[in-house]
């Protein structure tokens, strides 16, 4: 049976549910008989629902059930989808398959999972959504993947201006502090120059590291407000890796293991190398803090491309992938701000650092989490002969 709406007097005016494959009732029966009355209430909540139900049949390998808001949220009506294997790849840009396949991937060690991604509209234009996804077997046998996607543009779009007036305001603040521990550190050079007794000494070196310490948090403020200086450059990102993979692995501790795996020869990026080693160590520190004793952090790169509004954009993305304890959809939003750990002790610079450095190297950071999954961020960074989009 192909693809078919439920007349609108079932469901109200704007219900149909659209879906391949046999139904057990067909819809044979009466509309009174109370066989058909659980179907009737289930598919006129899914009707009413602000968000789009789906089912993908895993061995066939297509859509087999869409709800009516899905052409609300992309343009597209639900027999425009159904029955297709590519329906997916159709919404989903190319950019966001690993992220969305991780996601799925995630379903072998947890029932459910969650992602959030962008989609193309019908008409061009994007969205984001929430993905939330179920492994489902049927009473046949059958496995589905079963899936609720709600759009979370404006959310999105919130989280991002609040983000970057904080930005603002960090960068201002380590700004005006980075000139006073010039100062600072000006006058305790010229005192220890001077200064001979051994306790005086002492206190000034103490001092002067307190003021280097105070130095290196401003300078991840400023990394955080996209403020840093930095010096980009064509950079080969296989040889990079494979000459700082022991200065990752010493950001960890001896029983996590960190393996770096790089196939990115097709084209170089342009970025500061330096900055990007201080980013990677920041991410695999991370990464090392919230994995168990024998895990292993895993550093990859690969040459794609990034379908940007006017046209596609290559550029290099590079994963760190922990096998921590993950985090929830509100802390990850957190995590990227300023000062936010759940270490304690930990000033919490290292991710906002590294989303600054990717915003200021014409990038773009994602973090990925799920509480007992763990969790993944994917830095992407232009072609180096790539000009702005």
């Amino acid at each position: 049976m192909g693809p078919r709406e439920l007349p609108d007097h079932e469901h109200g005016p704007s219900a149909h549910l659209a879906e391949t494959g046999p139904r057990d009732d067909e819809r044979a029966a009466s509309p009174d008989d109370p066989a058909t009355r659980p179907l009737d209430r289930f598919d006129a909540v899914v009707d009413a629902l602000d968000a789009v139900v789906w089912e993908y049949d895993l061995a066939q390998r297509k859509v087999t059930m869409v709800s009516p808001h899905i052409e609300v949220l992309t343009g597209f009506r639900p027999e425009a989808l159904l029955g297709r294997a590519d329906a997916w790849r159709r919404l989903v840009p190319e950019v966001e398959h690993a992220r969305v396949a991780d996601a799925i991937a995630a379903l072998g060690v947890s029932d459910r999972a969650e992602v959030v991604h962008r989609i193309t509209r019908a008409d061009g234009t994007e969205r984001r959504v929430r993905s939330r996804l179920r492994r489902h077997t049927a009473p046949d046998g059958r496995t589905t993947l079963l899936g609720i996607a709600t759009d979370v543009t404006r959310e999105h779009d919130d989280f991002t201006r609040r983000r970057m007036a904080l930005a603002r305001v960090a960068g201002g603040i380590a700004h005006q502090f980075n000139n006073l521990l010039a100062v600072i550190s000006g006058n305790l050079q010229f005192l220890s120059s001077e200064a001979s007794h051994p306790h005086v000494l002492a206190d000034l070196r103490d001092a002067a590291r307190a003021a280097e310490t105070a130095a290196s948090l401003t300078r991840r403020l400023l990394a955080f407000a996209e403020r840093q200086p930095l010096q980009p450059r064509p950079v080969w990102i296989d040889p990079l890796l494979a000459e700082v993979s022991s200065q990752l692995q010493a950001a960890a501790r001896d029983a996590v293991r960190v393996e770096v795996t790089s196939n990115a020869d097709a084209w170089p990026c342009r970025v500061d190398a330096a900055h990007l080693t201080a980013v990677l160590a920041e991410l695999v520190e991370n990464a090392d803090d919230a994995s168990p004793d024998g895990a292993t952090v895993r550093v990859t790169a690969r040459c794609v491309p990034r379908d940007v509004p006017t046209r596609p954009l290559d550029g290099v993305e590079i994963v760190v992938r922990d096998e921590g304890r993950g985090m929830d959809d509100d802390r990850r939003r957190e995590a990227i701000e300023p000062f936010y750990s759940t270490r304690e002790g930990h000033v919490g610079l290292g991710l906002s650092m590294a989303w600054g450095f990717a915003r200021q190297s014409r990038g773009v950071l994602h973090v990925e989490s799920a509480p007992g999954v763990g969790t993944t961020v994917r830095l992407w960074l232009p072609r180096a002969d790539e000009g702005p989009p």
